[in-house]
This record gives structure tokens, sequence and C-alpha cells, in this order.
């Protein structure tokens, strides 16, 4: 909801603070995928990219610093399957498999959406998943989803960098 691509420059300008050192994807627009798995048609489109970052927090920690972020940026418990303003996923903590109520990774769904694999596979061509293999070997059976470029990785990180 509202200036995405300023929501997704401020939220990624705040996981740096937080973090430190963040590598951005381009950002993909596509629509928004519903519970069932299936196009949501009364709502308006989303923008997604993937922000890789280094960390010695522990998944939990680290998804706490993204729910912050959420917080920040007024999103609100109980926002799923809604418009929002910001979205954070932790979909991977390196090749660590994690499953707790609070955070799970492998993200659950992550395998079967053009919109979390294609940024990452910009982000890193071999990067791989724990039990899965190299994520662009999914991308041909996820090209029908409609993930469309929006703007490139340079133009997104010039926005973070500029603040704005």
């Amino acid at each position: 909801m509202g200036d995405r691509l300023a929501n997704l420059a401020g939220a990624i300008r705040a996981l740096k603070r937080d973090l430190g050192t963040a590598t951005v994807s381009p950002v993909y627009e596509t629509a928004p995928i519903g519970p069932a798995g299936t196009v949501v048609d009364d709502q308006p489109a989303f923008l997604n990219c993937a922000v890789a970052v280094d960390t010695t927090l522990s998944a939990v920690s680290l998804r706490a610093v993204g729910a912050g972020v959420e917080r920040a940026y007024g999103r609100r418990d109980g926002e799923r399957w809604q418009p929002r303003p910001i979205d954070i996923d932790l979909v991977l903590y390196g090749q660590d498999r994690v499953s707790r109520s609070d955070v799970t990774v492998p993200h659950p769904r992550m395998f079967g959406r053009a919109f979390v694999i294609r940024p990452l596979v910009d982000l890193d061509p071999s990067i791989s998943a724990p039990g899965v293999g190299r994520l662009a070997a999914l991308l041909p059976a996820l090209a029908g989803q409609g993930c469309v470029l929006h703007t490139t990785a340079n133009a997104l990180q010039t926005l973070v960098d500029a603040g704005g």
C-alpha cells in the first residue's frame, strides 16, 4: 500500500541500519497471491525483491528485526493475505533449517512462488536451498506467474542510498 517503491527502499534502509551491509535484487511487480495459492483479483499488485545480509543473529532474532521494520511502516498484526505497507519474510537462512512456531526456514511456500525465487536467483544464480537444490531449476515451472521487472537492482540501491 502507499508508495510501494519508497516503502521497499525505506525498509531496506532500516534493515541496513540494523544489520549492516545488504545486497538487493531487482524489484518485480506481481499479482497478490491468496491463501489457496491463486491470484487475488481485488487487491493491487505487489512489489517484491530479495535482500541478502550477512549476520551473526539467529534466525529468530533476524525475523524479529524484520518484524520491527514492518511495525515501523505501519504493519499491524492480522494483516496476512491483505494489502499492507510492507511485508518482510525470512525465506532462507544459509543452508539451515529452522522449524519453530515463530520462524520456519526455508519459508514453506517459497518454492512455488516466482516472486520469491526470481529475485533470489538474481542475487545469486547458484543459490540453493536445503532439500531442494539450485533454485534456478525451479524458474521454468514458475514462468507463468507474471513476475514482471519493475526496477533494476542499481536503481533500487540508488533509492536506498539517497534516503528516499
